[in-house]
């Protein structure tokens, strides 16, 4: 239960930090203009979501969790390998 309680309150800090370091604004990403990461997007708009609204933040939420896996998993195979080739 902790690991759950800090592993949320991990993902809440950095998408607030996120928000005010990116200028929060919905907008197409342009070079050196504010923008909205996903993670904002689904911190801000949670809150009031229903329906096919919702399902979209959830379906981004996913996507995420999909990305951050393969990072991961991607990391781990490296570290492996490099740790075998000491060994």
């Amino acid at each position: 239960m902790t690991g759950v309680m800090l592993g949320v309150g991990r993902a809440i800090g950095e998408a607030m930090a996120i928000i005010l370091v990116a200028g929060n604004a919905v907008q197409f990403p342009q070079l050196l203009e504010p923008v909205r990461f996903l993670t904002t997007g689904v911190v801000l708009e949670m809150g009031y979501a229903e329906g096919l609204h919702m399902d979209a933040l959830f379906s981004i939420g996913f996507v995420l969790f999909v990305f951050i896996l393969l990072i991961n998993s991607a990391f781990k195979y490296f570290i492996r390998k490099a740790g075998a080739k000491f060994e």
